[in-house]
């Protein structure tokens, strides 16, 4: 669904982050990010598994596997099959969040392809700068991360309910935003 049909569909007070990660706009996102960058997670380098006779098979690049050789990275670009033992999918990670920016209305180098678990790892582990613009330029919120998801939005387990979207801060990642007026999200 396209993000202007969503807005003639709810009020803005009424659309949630997931529903924006929902809209056609940021399915073509994802789509241009990870042909430009890269069809493998920038972090572990696993692609997408898919399902082969009732295993979860993916690919690795085989500099992930190798990883830097006397400082160079590896000349081999093979891929590398195996068996996975948990379903992966390539998401796009915000390095970091304006508020008033909806999701795709960022440049290439502030987003990156990671899978579903380097993606929830990130969340887990580091603070994802949250900023707000002002007559200054750009300024850091301090947002407290949610109390179910850790900030993740997500759990990647349970990516087959409503897509693995926190049902506490429904994607927002944290507590400040949950039950607060959706306008801080667009213009």
């Amino acid at each position: 669904m396209r993000f202007q049909v969503l807005l003639n569909q709810k009020r803005k007070e009424e659309i949630t982050y997931s529903d924006l990660l929902e809209t056609d706009e940021w399915k073509e996102c994802i789509a241009k990010i990870i042909k430009s960058q890269s069809p493998y997670c920038t972090k572990c380098g696993h692609s997408e598994s898919f399902f082969y006779n009732g295993k979860h098979i993916a690919t690795i690049r085989s500099e992930s596997l190798f990883g830097f050789y006397q400082g160079e990275r590896a000349d081999i670009e093979e891929e590398y099959f195996f068996e996975s033992e948990k379903n992966i999918y390539l998401h796009v990670h915000h390095k970091h969040y304006i508020l008033g920016r909806l999701p795709w209305e960022y440049s290439n180098e502030e987003l990156t392809t990671l899978c579903n678990w380097c993606h929830w790892e990130i969340h887990q582990n580091q603070k994802i700068k949250v900023y707000q613009q002002t007559s200054h330029g750009l300024e850091e919120v301090n947002f407290t991360p949610c109390s179910r998801c850790s900030g993740a939005g997500v759990f990647p387990e349970y990516s087959h309910v409503q897509s693995g979207i926190c049902f506490r801060c429904s994607g927002t990642r944290y507590e400040e935003l949950i039950d607060k007026p959706k306008s801080n999200w667009f213009q």
